[in-house]
């Protein structure tokens, strides 16, 4: 994308400062809320001041500036030369729009011609916005007031609510049913199974996305706040769906007991050695992977791919394949459903019934299959 969903629509060529005036009485602020609405309603709202042929111009203008490398002189120049779409574009040779750009110069339309390069980008960004999808939205509080910065994020696709708290995310896969996540300090995170992915970049059918305030906490409170889900706790984890992963670097001192972790780097420049854990956290919306950086000292003859189980407060050595990792997950999330239980002695009657009990937890949760 050229330039942002909050530009100005005043960078739009043609627009001075007495239609940026009558646009903003139809709430069109800046350069893709003119892909918002109707044609007439936003040229009801400039009839003086404009032809309803000028306000497709400047749609069109608009749709050309989500294309990478395209400014909104060079929008206003492929415009004036026919090409009013990402579609039209995505038809054009480098040699066609190289020719029309050094013509739009001659008329002095533009103060300069796009590179070779920028014109290949150009073409190759049209041809993924023509062969993918978009999300717009504004996001309200339950007041009805907009939520600014805001962190919108779908895939690996990310962006901020504007002071408005609208957001538009483009560059979507198609058919691959991402989810969308919101995530605010001040709000409880959103996610949307199934946004509203549009594939038509010539008009925004935005919808609203109300955000709940974050419950303050009372005075004496003894209500505990929500935690994250963690592997390592014996939390069964959502099935990953295009969420995004952060990482998270642990402090040496604070092993987490149990913790399994796998040498992935050894540093040059330092006498260290960079350890992943195999049991990841989801929190908001997002997977979290913890890393760990301690010297190699502490880990005597360390080899990459070298495993190590946290034990006694320590990092010792161990050998898990990956059967016997699913198997160790398992046996967690066994201990999180027994926690609190008092395991009966072995002359008890009671222990024959907790034993059983384990077992068939542990065959429903496929403990015994053979992967």
């Amino acid at each position: 994308m050229s330039v942002s969903p909050a530009e100005p629509v005043s960078s739009i060529e043609g627009i001075g400062p007495a239609a940026v005036t009558a646009l903003a009485s139809v709430k069109v602020y800046s350069v893709f809320d003119l892909l918002r609405g109707s044609i007439q309603a936003i040229h009801h709202a400039v009839h003086s001041l404009a032809s309803e042929n000028e306000v497709r111009s400047w749609r069109a203008m608009a749709s050309l500036l989500e294309v990478a490398d395209v400014t909104p002189q060079w929008a206003e120049a492929l415009v004036r030369a026919g090409v009013t779409s990402v579609e039209i574009l995505f038809s054009k040779s480098l040699e066609e729009i190289d020719t029309l750009m050094a013509a739009a110069m001659t008329q002095r339309i533009i103060q300069q011609v796009p590179t070779a390069a920028q014109i290949s980008n150009m073409l190759q960004d049209a041809a993924v916005l023509q062969h993918s999808g978009s999300v717009t939205g504004t996001l309200h509080n339950t007041e009805g007031e907009p939520v600014a910065n805001a962190t919108v994020r779908i895939g690996s696709l990310e962006q901020q609510s504007d002071p408005r708290g609208r957001f538009r995310i483009v560059r979507i896969p198609l058919g691959t049913g991402l989810p969308l996540f919101i995530e605010h300090d001040n709000y409880i995170p959103r996610t949307i199974a199934a946004p509203p992915v549009s594939r038509d970049l010539a008009v925004i059918d935005g919808r609203v996305f109300v955000m709940t305030a974050r419950p303050e906490a009372a005075a004496g409170s003894s209500e505990e706040p929500q935690t994250a889900l963690s592997e390592l706790d014996g939390d069964l984890l959502p099935v990953p769906k295009g969420q995004p992963l952060k990482s998270v670097e642990l402090d040496a001192p604070g092993l987490r007991p149990l913790d399994v972790l796998k040498v992935y780097k050894l540093y040059e420049r330092t006498p260290d050695a960079g350890l992943v854990s195999y049991f990841k956290t989801y929190e908001a919306g997002r997977f979290i992977v913890h890393t760990l950086k301690v010297p190699r000292s502490q880990l005597a003859d360390v080899q990459l791919g070298d495993q190590f189980r946290v034990t006694d407060g320590a990092l010792a050595k161990v050998e898990l394949g990956p059967n016997e990792l699913r198997r160790y997950k398992l046996r967690l999330r066994l201990r999180k459903k027994m926690a609190g239980r008092t395991v009966p002695t072995a002359d008890s009657e009671g222990l024959g019934v907790f034993l059983q009990e384990c077992y068939a937890f542990l065959e429903e949760i496929g403990y015994f299959d053979e992967r």
